[in-house]
């Protein structure tokens, strides 16, 4: 019993199990949050479960080729330094999985998008390491001392490299939506453990082999020798391209408006159609016709497939109209009898046995004191349905009542839809379904030959996505929030680490700079869709899982540019300003990494692009954009802001001889 009011304190009395205590407790603090629910959902999603294999498998077989190639280039480049980092990515995965499995997390698309891309991201830790290592024996050091100098010397840029992708993965599950949480896990866990793969397990196994004597010398291929490029020259053309660039892609941005949002930020709703065979559909004809005679606002129409069905047949069409019923009533309007629908087969029609109740007994008997029960379905049917498309429990049920109500027919209230394999609760649509219901056979037809002609009469959508406008405004502030924490932290990171501002001041203009062309692409793919449209341009739209993959640039694309600044620091040494000679010659020495780097998470990004499916097309769009523009950025604005921000106070443009710092 309660003893007074609960205010902040209170008194609750009684006999309780530890159970029912916890139930207690969390219905009060549930009846204490400020929120009361509204009949009407502010997010609905319905999503048909043959698409969602056929996106699963593509993604997954994409991810597989992407984590097969990588090891195979390092393998062909490095040689037996490949076989250790491909040992080592081996053992990354593995352990990355096991903790995935133990801590139960889920493995979502986007989660496995991350995964993949940790295979590139790990393989960039050996790269370091073996490019170093390739230093140290042109400097005529022994193998052993240049395989411990190697690693030693690595060892902080890649720490340092590693730590700006670990904040961009705890930015994104602290503050991003449950889509995105599962990458940010398989992030951080492929970046935490690839530095611990690379910088011990890989060392113990190249110094055992060397002690063993299993190796004598460190044969690698390269394919980029010595340069002396003058890229602080070059910085004028460069970032005046840069500027064109961001400045054409933001007037794109401001005449998109709110069609460059997709409806995780604008609210709206997401419709999968299916056309019959034969009335296949060019993509640019269906995003004409729903846009002009559909007149629905700010329609994207992308094609999916679902196993080997003809391209054409099936698209997605995203509108910030945010009723279902009038997107879906709009399609079937324009598109009418192309669209596919559903239909019904019935068999096995039976009438159900009549009540098994006792006989009424002679004039003078006693009834019996415990009669049979009767049969509630007594007098009722019994009918097999086959469905030319799959449809779930609570969808048949629906359209049953619908048919019911239509043809005249009386509710009896009993029905029943079972098959072998469903069970309460459960939404997987299947093709055949067997009805019991309290209706006659002759009703049960009657009802059942409209429901056939109300599956044929509308057309089947597999999935529909809806998300209110409460939903979108949140998302807005959490991307917002998100792309803000990224930035902070790794300027307060890199002041710290490198001990200077400018450092960190020069980075972060790097990642806007980064942020700024990607969003200008995906500002232009509305215009280039069409001309480009064979390379599987879209015009995309700003989703969750692409602000994830802005995300992920800021914290890789800071790699490169630690590479590049902590050789710029090597070099200087005591020097007492930072020159533009330094800088190139930093570059230069370091131009083979971060192309190679580069290229291994490009060639997992182009996969993921190419094979990948609709599902995270937009993501790996993001990302192959973002991987050349941050492997430019190191080069063409990190650096030369860097010399333009240390430069000494009331000195003019900076010249200086070359760094003769040797020990580089």
């Amino acid at each position: 019993s309660i003893q007074s009011t609960i205010t902040d304190r209170g008194e609750i009395t009684g006999s309780f199990t530890k159970a029912e205590v916890d139930d207690l407790v969390n219905v009060l603090n549930a009846g204490a949050l400020p929120a009361t629910l509204s009949e009407s959902p502010i997010s609905k999603l319905v999503i048909g479960p043959t698409l969602g294999r056929d996106t699963i498998e593509r993604s997954s077989n994409a991810i597989l080729i992407a984590s097969i190639l990588v090891p195979l280039f390092m393998l062909v480049y490095y040689r037996f330094a490949g076989v250790v980092a491909n040992l080592a990515l081996i053992i990354n995965v593995l352990c990355i999985l096991a903790i995935m499995i133990t801590v139960k997390a889920a493995f979502t698309l986007a989660g496995l998008a991350g995964l993949a891309l940790t295979v590139g991201m790990a393989v960039d830790n050996n790269v370091l390491v073996y490019e170093r290592l390739r230093e140290e024996l042109a400097r005529g050091s022994s193998l052993r001392m240049a395989i411990r100098n190697a690693f030693t010397r690595a060892s902080t840029v890649i720490i340092d490299a590693n730590v700006t992708t670990l904040i961009s993965a705890v930015v994104l599950y602290v503050i991003g939506s449950d889509q995105v949480k599962g990458f940010a896990v398989a992030l951080f866990l492929g970046v935490s453990l690839s530095m611990f793969t690379a910088v011990w397990v890989a060392r113990v196994i190249f110094e055992v082999a060397e002690r063993k004597q299993w190796i004598t010398e460190a044969k690698m291929l390269q394919l980029i020798g010595q340069t002396n490029i003058d890229f602080m020259r070059l910085f004028p053309i460069t970032v005046t391209i840069s500027i064109a660039l961001i400045v054409i892609g933001m007037v794109g941005l401001f005449v998109r408006g709110k069609n460059a949002l997709d409806i995780d930020f604008t609210g709206g709703v997401s419709v999968q159609v299916v056309f019959k065979q034969g009335q296949e559909q060019d993509t640019a004809a269906v995003r004409k016709t729903v846009g002009e005679l559909a007149k629905l606002p700010d329609v994207v129409v992308s094609d999916a497939r679902v196993g080997d069905e003809p391209l054409g047949r099936r698209f997605v069409i995203n509108t910030s109209e945010q009723d279902l019923e009038k997107v879906e009533g709009a399609l079937k309007e324009v598109f009418g009898d192309k669209l596919e629908a559903n239909s019904l087969k019935v068999s096995e029609m039976e009438l159900i046995g009549t009540a098994s109740a006792e006989k009424t007994p002679p004039e003078g008997e006693k009834p019996a004191e415990n009669p049979k029960p009767t049969d509630p379905w007594a007098g009722g049917a019994r009918a097999k349905l086959a469905f030319h498309l799959p449809i779930n429990h609570d969808n048949l049920a629906d359209a049953f009542q619908k048919a019911i109500r239509q043809a005249g027919l009386p509710d009896t209230g009993l029905v029943e839809f079972s098959n072998p394999n469903y069970s309460e609760g459960d939404q997987s649509a299947y093709s055949e379904w067997t009805v019991r219901t309290k209706l006659p056979p002759d009703q049960l037809e009657k009802a059942l030959a409209q429901l056939n002609s109300d599956l044929q009469a509308s057309p089947y959508f597999p999935a529909a996505n809806k998300i209110g406008g409460a939903v979108a405004v949140n998302t807005q502030r959490q991307a917002m929030y998100a792309l803000a924490a990224s930035w902070a932290c790794m300027l307060v990171y890199l002041w710290i680490r490198f001990q200077g501002v400018a450092f960190g001041l020069a980075a972060v203009i790097a990642l806007i700079h980064d942020v700024l062309i990607m969003l200008s692409a995906v500002a232009l793919s509305y215009w280039l869709a069409g001309p480009l449209g064979f390379l599987n341009v879209d015009p995309f739209k700003i989703n969750l899982t692409m602000v994830a993959a802005f995300l992920l640039i800021i914290g890789y694309s800071v790699n490169d540019t630690i590479i590049v600044f902590d050789r710029i620091r090597e070099v200087r040494g005591k020097l007492p300003a930072i020159t533009p000679e330094i800088v190139n010659q930093s570059v230069n020495q370091t131009l083979s990494r971060t192309l190679i780097t580069s290229f291994t998470v490009l060639l997992v990004v182009l996969v993921l692009y190419a094979l990948g499916g609709e599902a995270i097309r937009g993501m790996a769009f993001a990302l192959l954009i973002g991987t050349i523009s941050g492997t430019y950025s190191s080069i063409y604005i990190a650096a030369p802001v860097l010399l333009w921000l240390a430069k000494p106070k009331g000195q003019g443009k900076v010249r200086g001889e070359a760094a003769t710092v040797s020990d580089i």
